[in-house]
């Protein structure tokens, strides 16, 4: 910097300005176009710059001044307003936040995540339901601690059924709350949203007539199972409730609200249900799988959710279910007793229904108050076509085994296990 009784110092490039001022050189280029900054230049079309730095330093300097005058300027002095505009415009504006922060809180309340059921747990008398992280997601306390011995030595009765029942996305609960063996008392069936209300809950009690006698209960819930309704996402429920001393069986088809839409007896408990087309061009069927008590023997009953009624006929008249409604079903089979099962039990029973690839499998239980194991198993294509059958593992030890004890005739056979392909057909496969 010069003072009056020095020469001016020169700055001869625009390096040596960017460098006075400790900026680009891209900088001091742009306050020459746009802020007048005093740089010169030699004479000619391209004439060399240059500037003196006391000239600078005074562009400097007048330029900073501009700066302060612009931010001494006072803000814009709002009119004073009348007490009562005053307290006026405070009130819209705790409004307008009370406004805001409601608004806040209902978008989190919409967009918050929210517990989809995965699994449930009896805690003494409460249910408690988990979420897919296993997170207790809520809890629901039971008039009473439900009875759960069934479902621990019996794995033909359902625990709980979380399902996406009403097509919504989220699944519902579906809970039996069971009575203990020697209750009077019908078990009944809740429905629980994905949030944990009770939307409904219902019990399956209906006197039936059965050898001259009436019987009016208690019923225990058995199976339960979603039958989907073609072109909606919504389903209906299918509920297996079995009477809890004298054994007959009734399904009942509910829509999501808990309404009877059809029923059908069974002379007999259902072990075992299934639900699927299986052939059937993409409509659903109920295959429901257990003893058949008039005729001693495990059965095969398929169900056409659109059109079932009645009770299932039974060669012996004493376990003749009478309904005022006509039996309809879809078809239904007896299955083979083997001569292990003739000998030991009075028996079998009908404990499995799956599909393996694009067969039906069935499989029956040929001793069920034995200690050793024996199952037969049936192979069925569309319409109940039979493909083959086949005797598990198992039983060519447990035959021998027993034979061997003197409990009946012989071991095992293939000519035995050829006999089991002698199914009787009680309803023809209707279309």
């Amino acid at each position: 910097m010069s003072s009056q009784n020095q020469p001016a110092r020169l700055l001869q490039s625009w390096k040596e300005i960017a460098a006075f001022f400790d900026v680009t050189v891209r900088t001091v280029q742009n306050w020459e176009e746009e802020h007048n900054l005093p740089i010169h230049r030699m004479p000619g079309t391209k004439g060399r710059i240059f500037a003196y730095a006391d000239e600078l330093d005074t562009w400097r300097k007048q330029r900073d001044g501009v700066k302060a005058e612009a931010e001494e300027v006072p803000p814009l002095a709002l009119p004073e307003l009348p007490v009562a505009r005053a307290e006026s415009r405070t009130r819209l504006i705790v409004v307008v936040a009370a406004c805001l922060v409601l608004a806040a809180l209902g978008a989190f309340w919409v967009m918050r995540p929210r517990p989809n059921p995965n699994m449930c747990r009896i805690e003494g008398q409460t249910l408690v339901v988990y979420d897919e992280q296993g997170v207790a997601a809520w809890n629901y306390k039971l008039p009473f601690v439900p009875y759960q011995g069934d479902v621990r030595r019996d794995p033909s009765f359902d625990s709980w059924q979380i399902a996406d029942v009403d097509g919504d996305g989220r699944r519902e609960v579906l809970f039996p709350l069971r009575n203990n063996l020697d209750s009077s008392l019908d078990d009944e069936l809740y429905l629980f949203s994905a949030d944990g209300q009770l939307l409904w809950k219902r019990h399956f009690a209906k006197p039936v007539l059965r050898d001259g006698f009436m019987l009016k209960g208690p019923f225990t819930v058995r199976r339960i199972a979603l039958v989907p309704i073609n072109g909606s996402k919504e389903s209906r429920i299918l509920v297996a409730a079995t009477h809890r001393l004298h054994s007959p069986s009734l399904i009942s088809l509910l829509d999501t609200n808990g309404n009877m839409l059809r029923e059908y007896w069974h002379a007999g408990h259902i072990t075992s249900l299934l639900v699927d087309d299986h052939g059937n061009d993409g409509r659903a069927l109920i295959y429901l799988g257990g003893i058949a008590n008039g005729y001693r023997a495990a059965d095969l009953t398929v169900l056409d959710p659109d059109k079932f009624g009645g009770a299932s006929v039974e060669s012996d008249p004493a376990e003749q279910i009478v309904t005022r409604e006509p039996t309809v079903e879809k078809a239904r089979l007896l299955l083979s007793r083997s001569s292990l099962n003739l000998a030991t039990n009075p028996y079998n029973l009908t404990e499995k229904l799956m599909l393996v690839g694009e067969s039906l499998l069935v499989g029956t239980d040929e001793n069920p108050t034995g200690p050793d194991k024996a199952s037969n198993m049936y192979y069925f294509g569309p319409k109940l076509k039979l493909e083959r059958v086949q005797a598990a593992d198992m039983n060519w030890a447990t035959f021998r085994k027993l034979h061997q004890q003197g409990l009946i005739p012989s071991d095992l056979t293939e000519k035995e296990v050829s006999s089991y392909r002698q199914i009787k057909v009680l309803t023809p496969w209707k279309d």
